[in-house]
This record gives structure tokens, C-alpha cells and sequence, in this order.
């Protein structure tokens, strides 16, 4: 014990208070330097925090040194409420910084599988479990507590995950969203660190096949996520960031590849005449959290080169010629937003001396109301062999008339109250017919 660190110790003495025998610390239980443990108990903590009586949240600390109890900040305790024996009031207040502990990726899975948590916080020891969140005394905590908002979230991910919600893909979804915001060490463990909870979900998707992050029944869906890297100007160094995820082991339509936080958005219906042709994927170790030793999908689907559309706001329509659209030929051209690269953000395309093509797989049907509900489409580059694709991003595409009557106030043309339904689904169905009229081509992506 006395060659311990501050939080192991802190966690023994509330394992004797609670009269519990055993206690599962990670860097104990796990050889630190071997990968190959790491890949195989990575594999397992689907069951060692699910079947676990309470986990224990160093919620405030950096490092194992810190501990566990905190003295509560002067401000923060109760004081007396004059003329009230007995009753105590203290301010509603929060330092808007997140606790380091939720800041850490290997974390985020724990927290999710954990049938109970205690965090021992700066200030207070907060319960999580699969219901609720509660804070000493406090109500409305996401109101006031940027960590009890994010342990919300969590477990509201949590519930849907445990209560077997048939909509499996956007669960997925969520879970990774929560997840990649959260900072890693090692670039390497981005799949291993999700393991637990793909692992959990794989018992609820029987049959189906686990990819690099992704699953087969769900692949097109999965395919379109985008990075949440802000406004960028310039898109200098893009070709050298995807040349480096080249290099890795995990593939570059795989959001793992990435480092940045990830979400998707409400594509809901695949096109009829897209299908997967091939998919080699070994691992060395487990499926969920292994050693990737191949990656491919090789589809049939709509290819378009990039280059041959133009930016939406090099294709100036106005809301009439819009609203007129069979009579307007310029409010049926396809055009094209800032494209979201994925090593770099939000940004035009510059001169990029390389064969870039647009790679359709899912779209969204029915009418669209702003900003959510656009027409997403891969942004691919060709490698050194022919039909064989990286992803160097994603790209919202639509006529240039749905842009204009999706226009947001500011921007110029927009009328406000403009009632459009019915327009945007017009719109909506015509890409997707266009689409599937299509001759398709087989692309192989890497």
C-alpha cells in the first residue's frame, strides 16, 4: 500500500468503508508496455465495468498523485439562511471548466458501461447511474455544472443503449460523437478505447460485421460522418495531412482515422443503385479493438468529378427563378458548399492538382428545412492505381435552387416567412432520381 499513488489508495479505503473485496485498477490489472495485452483486456472492459458493483471517478484529477477528496471551495459551501434554523443555501455557481477526467477518451466507455459511478469532483461527490444524476443538494445541474451537463448526456446515451432502442444507427452515432471530442495519448488507441462499447453493441446487432468503426448493415450511414473542425482559410498541408493518415493502419473513410471530434447528419434513405461489392477487413487480435492488418471497401455507386460543379454562390439564383423551377434552367444545375475537409475544416477548395470526385451513397428524402437537412456526398481522391479512392472529406451538394429557398436570414435574398413546402422535397426528389438514373462506376476505397 504505501508505494501506492494518492488515488489508489483513496479507492482501497473506500472499497474497506463499503466492505467490497476486490478492485479493478486498469494500470495494475494491465501490462502497461505490452500491446498485446492492451488489445486483449481492451477487448473485456465491456464486462469488467458492466458486471462492476460501483466505479470509482477521480473526476478532479490530472494524474493518479492527486487523489480523491478535495477541501470544497469557501464559496461553495452552505451558510446558514437567516431566520431559517437549520436550513442552509449556498450560490449556484460552476467554474465552466470540465473535470479532467471526462476530458479523457479511455474514460468515456467506462462511464457508459458502469451500472453506478461515483465522481469525486472539486467541490462535491456526484452519483451516476443508469437513470439519473445527482449532485450534493443541487438541482437543474446542467444548468450550472458543465461536467454534470456532459455526465447527462452520457447517460441519456446510456439509457437508449441499455434499452435495446431499435434505432441501433443513430445510438451508434451518438456514443461516437461523445466519444471522439475526448483527448487520446496515443492516436493508436482511437478503436481500441471504444472497444467496450462496440463490443456492446455487437450483442445487439447479431449477424452483422464490425469495420474499422463502422458496421456493414449500416455502412453507407456510417460512411458520411464529418469532422467538427470550425471555419478554416486555407486548405495549405491538406494533401500532406491525408498522405500521413495514408500511413496509418486505419482506413481513410473510417471517422478512427481521424483525430477531431465527428458527427453525422439525418441521411435516411440509400440510393437504389449503390451497393458493397467487397469488404477486406483482418485484424490482428480482437475484431473490436485488434490491430488492423487490411482495410477495403470496394463499391458500385454514382460517381462525379468535382470539378465539374460549381460553387452555389458562383450560381446566383434568386428566390423567384427558385420558386420557378421548371421554367428556371440554372435552378436545377447541381452545385456545391465549402467542402469539410477532414484534416483541415470548413474551407474552399483550392488548387488541388489531383482527380477529386464526389461519391454519393444516402440521402435525405422528403422536404429539408434548414440547416440540418442537406445532401451529403464523399469527397474522394484518386490514388496511384485507378478507381482506387481515399476520402479527403465531405460536401454538402444540392440544385441551386434549393439553396436559394433554404437561404438564412443575412444572407442576400432571404424573405423571411417564406412558406416552402413542398419545394425543398421537390428538390430533394429530383437529386435522388438524378442520381439513380446515373451510370455507376466500382471504387475501391482505401
Amino acid at each position: 500500500m504505501g508505494s501506492l499513488p494518492a488515488t489508489f489508495k483513496d479507492a482501497v479505503t473506500i472499497c474497506r468503508l463499503l466492505k467490497v473485496s476486490y478492485l479493478w485498477i486498469d494500470s495494475l490489472c494491465i501490462i502497461q508496455d505490452s500491446d498485446e495485452d492492451w488489445r486483449s483486456q481492451s477487448a473485456t472492459m465491456a464486462d469488467i465495468y458492466a458486471n462492476a458493483f460501483l466505479t470509482i471517478a477521480a473526476s478532479d484529477s490530472e494524474n493518479a498523485t492527486k487523489g480523491l477528496f478535495r477541501t470544497a471551495d469557501p464559496d461553495f459551501r452552505g451558510k446558514p439562511l437567516p431566520g431559517h434554523s437549520g436550513v442552509y443555501v449556498r450560490p449556484l455557481k460552476d467554474s465552466g471548466i470540465t473535470w479532467p477526467l471526462l476530458k479523457r477518451a479511455w474514460v468515456f466507455q467506462e462511464l457508459v458501461l458502469s451500472p453506478r459511478v461515483v465522481h469525486f469532483g472539486p467541490n462535491e461527490i456526484i452519483w451516476q447511474c443508469r437513470r439519473a444524476v445527482k449532485s450534493q443538494g443541487r438541482k437543474r445541474e446542467e444548468v450550472i455544472s458543465t461536467s454534470i451537463h456532459d455526465l447527462n448526456m452520457i447517460s441519456r446515451a446510456k439509457e437508449k443503449l441499455q434499452s435495446k432502442d431499435s434505432n441501433l444507427t443513430a445510438i451508434w452515432h451518438e456514443m461516437v460523437r461523445l466519444y471522439s471530442q475526448r483527448r487520446l495519448t496515443y492516436s493508436k488507441d482511437r478503436l481500441p478505447a471504444i472497444a467496450a462499447i462496440a463490443k456492446t453493441m455487437q450483442s445487439l446487432r447479431p449477424g452483422d460485421e464490425y469495420i474499422a468503426g463502422i458496421w456493414r448493415s449500416t455502412l453507407f450511414f456510417d460512411m458520411l460522418w464529418r469532422t467538427r473542425f470550425g471555419q478554416a482559410e486555407w486548405t495549405e498541408g491538406l494533401l500532406a495531412a491525408v498522405k500521413k493518415r495514408m500511413a496509418g493502419s486505419i482506413p481513410t473513410w473510417s471517422w478512427a482515422s481521424i483525430s477531431a471530434g465527428v458527427e453525422w447528419g439525418v441521411a435516411d434513405t440509400v440510393l437504389s443503385n449503390v451497393e458493397i461489392l467487397e469488404v477486406r477487413y483482418t485484424v490482428h487480435g480482437p475484431t473490436v479493438s485488434g490491430a488492423i492488418t487490411e482495410a477495403a471497401i470496394t463499391l458500385r455507386c454514382p460517381l462525379i468529378s468535382f470539378w465539374d460543379i460549381r460553387h452555389r454562390l458562383d450560381v446566383p439564383i434568386s428566390l423567384e427563378e427558385a420558386i420557378n423551377e421548371r421554367i428556371s434552367p440554372g435552378s436545377n444545375e447541381m452545385t456545391h458548399d465549402n467542402p469539410q475537409w477532414d484534416d483541415v475544416g470548413l474551407a474552399p477548395c483550392h488548387d488541388i492538382q489531383a482527380r477529386l470526385c464526389l461519391l454519393f451513397l444516402a440521402l435525405k428524402q422528403g422536404p429539408s428545412i434548414w440547416p440540418g437537412d442537406r445532401q451529403r456526398a464523399l469527397i474522394v481522391m484518386e490514388k496511384d492505381r485507378p478507381d482506387h479512392y481515399v476520402r479527403l472529406g465531405i460536401v454538402d451538394v444540392h440544385y441551386a435552387g434549393w439553396w436559394a429557398i433554404t437561404l438564412r436570414p443575412g444572407d442576400p435574398g432571404y424573405v423571411e416567412g417564406y412558406h416552402v413546402d413542398g419545394l425543398t422535397e421537390k428538390y430533394n426528389d429530383r437529386l435522388k432520381e438524378m442520381l439513380e438514373e446515373m451510370d455507376t462506376e466500382i471504387v475501391t476505397l482505401l
